[in-house]
């Protein structure tokens, strides 16, 4: 197990199929960070991966909804089945927190209604406390960067 892992670039793994992405979901380690210039590239679901690697708690997790059950997984195991390996219910029991709360209601209702209800959860329960956001400009004292120069 390592202490803390640190993903450079972590918008790589914005696809949560790819091989690169199961890497970095497979790694344990007591701490995480995600380091990126631009963690949401095209759209909302682009984040879920990112949310899904810090194991950013509901956001991350999956649960059952059937009443009574307090299954709750960071990664559903279902058998051949289709029934969780946890509580036993079916796979269509289950919702991941992110989808159904955030992702699920933008697409379908765009910014208005459930829509913007599930941007405001979006901004301030998982950007604001998941976020730290600097500019160049902001940082332009401590970066000492040069002047951009174009020659043509």
């Amino acid at each position: 197990m390592f202490a803390r892992v640190i993903l450079d670039e972590a918008h790589r793994i914005k696809s949560k199929v790819t091989s690169t992405c199961n890497a970095a979901l497979a790694l344990n380690s007591k701490k995480r960070w995600c380091v990126s210039g631009t963690p949401l590239q095209n759209k909302v679901e682009d984040l879920y991966s990112l949310i899904r690697f810090l194991r950013f708690y509901p956001f991350a997790w999956s649960f059952c909804k059937k009443a009574g059950c307090d299954c709750e997984v960071l990664e559903h195991k279902f058998g051949l089945d289709y029934f969780c390996k946890h509580c036993n219910h079916g796979k269509g029991q289950h919702q991941n927190y992110f989808r159904g709360n955030i992702t699920n209601p933008i697409q379908k209702y765009g910014s208005v209604g459930l829509g913007n209800k599930g941007m405001l959860m979006l901004k301030r329960d998982v950007l604001t406390p998941l976020l730290l956001r600097r500019t160049k400009e902001e940082r332009k004292a401590d970066l000492k960067l040069p002047t951009l120069t174009i020659t043509v």
